[in-house]
């Protein structure tokens, strides 16, 4: 796993972060309308 962390820029994973973010609040959003 360090590895990996090490072989990956901050510049590549700001945009994953943000789309993983994305993700689990459209998420979030769908469990409260339907709920």
């Amino acid at each position: 796993m360090n590895l990996d962390i090490r072989d990956v820029r901050s510049e590549d994973i700001e945009p994953i972060k943000s789309i993983i973010a994305n993700t689990w609040n459209r998420r979030g959003l769908l469990r409260m309308k339907t709920s």
